[in-house]
């Protein structure tokens, strides 16, 4: 088993850290009345937030609905599933209490409403409902004045390294101490990356860990393009200061910086590849593009540490012999700025036929759109007679028609 799974809190007792938001958070719960301000748990992951309203919830005796707000993110997706809870009481005769996760994971997507419906949802809510993001966007400022903000703070190492050190005695592993200071200090706080990086190295599956440092992302991908090896290329990509993250949930500049599936994509685009091999290689990193989104969609994130793997296989072979070097936003503007605007466009367009499907943006634009352009196509409709069939603003006409004079592609999905 997963160490993580293992060591996971049973009870509050069992937690580390953050004593004080713990008992704040139990007071909480224990005194809320009706018109009580709802909760908003604000900290990075691996902190507890998730783990404290499940044990919470347990002792109590309430019945916990959890939501996770950045799949369940649209107004209407919200309203369909909580409106029924609303007026009614649990089916076993429990409390209800409702726990909103990753609420900052609703803006950065297509779909919206998702907020405006939270707070509709905050003014008729006759029991306990609870907030939890990895930090405060700006965006959600409407919904943070409405609630009792709680932010947790990072363990300590010396938590973090007496916590480590029960473990390992636990699991019969012994590291030396210069190791275990480095996976405390990597870990930055949050435990749960400390445990699977330590589980890694006892069991054999961290090589990476004997890397007493992190090699900037720029000069990390430049060794992986010139690897003469796959071991090599696996090296480099362990040591790079970076990760694989999920564009959806929207990027801060330096972090698209130091995301890996982004950097290669800048880079592979602005070097100088035949189309040929270009073609290829863009095929094989949408393919590792669309697995790590899968990953976050479902919240595996075990399932990240096979990335690494899974990307030199497909690309390895492919760079060889190519000069590929690395680049950071290396598209000119004026190409960006046609990227951008037809992005927009056919964003407005996918999000008002998305409804008329029953599925999310994300989803008819992945696997239903491009199957209606071909029907368009081959069945000769009028697109003008098909726009007003499905009752959308004429201006999607000229929209729709530029997508249609476009070369036909075939994306593998």
């Amino acid at each position: 088993m997963y160490w993580t799974e293992i060591y996971r809190p049973k009870s509050l007792e069992q937690m580390i850290g953050n004593e004080e938001i713990r008992i704040t958070i139990l007071k909480w719960l224990v005194k809320w009345l009706p018109g009580t301000k709802p909760l908003f748990l604000i900290g990075a992951p691996g902190l507890g937030k998730t783990t404290i309203v499940k044990i919470l919830s347990s002792i109590l005796n309430y019945d916990l609905i959890e939501l996770n707000a950045s799949n369940t993110r649209s107004g209407p997706q919200l309203e369909k599933l909580v409106n029924p809870l609303l007026n009614n009481t649990s089916l076993f005769g429990k409390k209800i209490l409702l726990f909103f996760d990753e609420v900052d994971g609703i803006y950065g997507r297509e779909d919206s409403g998702g907020i405006e419906v939270l707070l509709k949802i905050i003014k008729s809510s006759n029991f306990p409902i609870i907030f939890a993001a990895n930090s405060n966007n700006i965006k959600l400022k409407n919904l943070s004045k409405l609630c009792k903000i709680i932010k947790f703070q990072r363990i300590s190492s010396n938590l973090l390294m007496m916590f480590l050190n029960f473990v390992l005695y636990e699991q019969k592993y012994s590291l030396p101490f210069d190791d275990k200071e480095w996976i405390v200090e990597k870990s930055n706080g949050d435990i749960r990356t400390m445990l699977n990086i330590a589980q890694s190295k006892c069991t054999g599956y961290g090589q990476f860990i004997t890397q007493k440092f992190k090699v900037d992302i720029s000069e990390g991908l430049n060794e992986f393009f010139s690897s003469p090896n796959k071991d090599n290329a696996r090296l480099n990509l362990l040591s790079l200061d970076g990760k694989y993250s999920d564009p959806r949930y929207g990027l801060s500049t330096e972090e698209r910086r130091k995301d890996i599936v982004n950097s290669l994509f800048t880079s592979i685009v602005t070097s100088d590849l035949d189309m040929n091999t270009l073609s290829q290689l863009l095929d094989s990193l949408s393919l590792i593009d669309l697995q790590v989104a899968r990953i976050y969609e479902n919240r595996n994130w075990k399932l990240l540490k096979y990335m690494d793997s899974i990307l030199i296989d497909l690309l390895y072979a492919k760079i060889q012999n190519k000069m590929i070097s690395y680049h950071q936003y290396g598209i000119s503007w004026p190409i960006m700025g046609q990227i951008f605007s037809r992005g927009v466009s056919v964003r407005n367009l996918i999000s008002n036929l998305s409804i008329l499907f029953h599925v999310s943006s994300s989803t008819f634009g992945m696997l239903f759109f491009p199957y209606l352009l071909e029907i368009i196509r081959e069945c000769k409709l009028d697109i003008h007679e098909l726009i007003s069939n499905f009752e959308i603003d004429e201006k999607f006409v000229d929209i729709l028609q530029k997508e249609m004079n476009r070369p036909k592609k075939y994306d593998r999905v």
